[in-house]
């Protein structure tokens, strides 16, 4: 019986300091291993390791423990996939410091990575073209990422231009299949921007992520990526795990087995959990990194993987 545990990324595995220091303290400098030292409130240490920064220059960590609990789960031949709203840019530049994955998808979705150790180079990832290729109608053909997004194709670009007429500020560096929405101009709100989408550009879908609106083709999204995913290994969802923590995650949270959520990031998660808390599983009593820690024990539990 295949399965696969999927994971996103901030807020699930990594965590900024803001999160970390409301159980704890995070030591400046580095240990001869290059980790981090985090201690507790209890006066525990904890090892971390430093994420590069972000490019909204933000510093993310994840836990040694995380890592290892992650690496438990690969070894008992189950395989575990990233599965994150952030650019691909920001993906590929902390590939070095996650957990080993056996896929990875960006931009919520929209692209898809699969790692290939056979291929013998520091770190061989290899894009799926056909599930890229997918997206081509509102994205646009892959070998146009190099370009602007004023000069793209595809009717995702159709509508950042539309936006960017109307005084929207928009966020696209490191993507090719989807924009974040970093403000809204013109005297418009949010339901402007929702009305605008099903009269016009009903192929677009809008979730949240890190408090702001992400836009991409209906055909990307976590829950496609994962089912993908899912498929690609054979297995079926109702025997996967999924651990997340914000809006963006929440259809794939409710297609899978059991979902982990190391924290909650938005109302409509706690409103998620209250309706459905069999399959939607809060950490209780600690946040952070340790949270993660205790959601990874909870996903080796119900694998029946010996810690």
């Amino acid at each position: 019986m295949a399965k696969v545990v999927l994971s996103d990324i901030d807020g699930t595995i990594a965590h900024y300091t803001p999160d970390l220091e409301l159980k704890g303290k995070i030591h400046p400098g580095s240990d001869e291993d290059g980790l981090v030292t985090f201690q507790d409130e209890r006066g525990e240490a904890h090892k971390l390791i430093k994420l590069p920064l972000s490019s909204t220059s933000k510093r993310g960590y994840i836990s040694l423990k995380t890592v290892e609990k992650i690496n438990e789960v690969r070894a008992a031949k189950i395989p575990f996939a990233l599965v994150t709203g952030s650019r691909t840019s920001t993906l590929e530049q902390r590939i070095p410091y996650l957990p080993v994955a056996d896929a990875y998808a960006s931009e919520n979705g929209g692209r898809i990575f699969f790692r290939h150790p056979s291929v013998t180079t520091a770190f061989f990832l290899k894009e799926d073209l056909g599930w890229r290729s997918r997206h081509d109608a509102a994205a646009g053909p892959h070998d146009q990422e190099t370009l602007a997004p004023e000069k793209r194709t595809g009717s995702l670009w159709d509508l950042y231009r539309k936006l960017k007429e109307d005084g929207y500020s928009l966020d696209c560096r490191g993507h090719s299949t989807c924009m974040r929405v970093v403000s809204i101009g013109g005297g418009k709100t949010f339901d402007d921007l929702k009305k605008l989408l099903a009269e016009d550009y009903p192929e677009i879908k809008c979730t949240w992520n890190l408090g702001r609106a992400d836009l991409y083709p209906k055909t990307s999204g976590k829950l496609n990526a994962g089912l993908y995913i899912m498929k690609h290994f054979n297995a079926h969802p109702s025997n996967c795990v999924f651990l997340c923590d914000d809006d963006n995650d929440l259809e794939l949270a409710r297609e899978v087995g059991q979902t982990f959520l190391p924290s909650i990031t938005t109302d409509s998660v706690k409103q998620a959990i209250l309706e459905n808390p069999k399959k939607l599983n809060a950490i209780q009593g600690t946040s952070g990194t340790m949270a993660t820690e205790k959601a990874l024990d909870l996903v080796l539990d119900h694998l029946g993987i010996e810690k």
